[in-house]
């Protein structure tokens, strides 16, 4: 597999991971100096980063996370990439409804033999 499908891989994991409550799974996508920021705070390292998802999942509702596109630029074992994303939610009366989109500028390298979110 080339470098840029596993940083896919990795990018498209971090939703499924999300939606499926897969708590530890998350955090594996993270070197373990990574930091994730969101609504201007960084949480930084494997401990700041489960419990910040972990209170996370108390909070989010029945969510599916849709990636929509990535440029990834490869450089040795570093990376970076721009991923257009969005949420939807499935709402009580069973209809979909758009929840949220972004565009995640994220770093990635390559630890223990895996492309990591180095900073998201």
């Amino acid at each position: 597999m080339s470098a840029a499908d596993e940083i896919r891989r990795t990018i498209v994991r971090y939703g499924q991971y999300i939606d499926d409550r897969n708590l530890e799974g998350w955090v594996s996508l993270y070197t373990r100096d990574g930091v994730h920021e969101i609504n201007g705070r960084a949480h930084h390292g494997s401990e700041e980063l489960r419990a910040f998802m972990s209170k996370a999942f108390e909070r989010i509702g029945d969510l599916r996370h849709l990636v929509l596109g990535s440029s990834i630029e490869v450089d040795g074992d570093q990376a970076r990439a721009t991923s257009d994303w969005m949420t939807v939610r499935k709402n009580p009366d069973g209809t979909v409804s758009i929840a949220s989109v972004g565009r995640f500028d994220d770093v990635l390298r390559v630890e223990d033999g895996q492309w990591r979110f180095a900073h998201r």
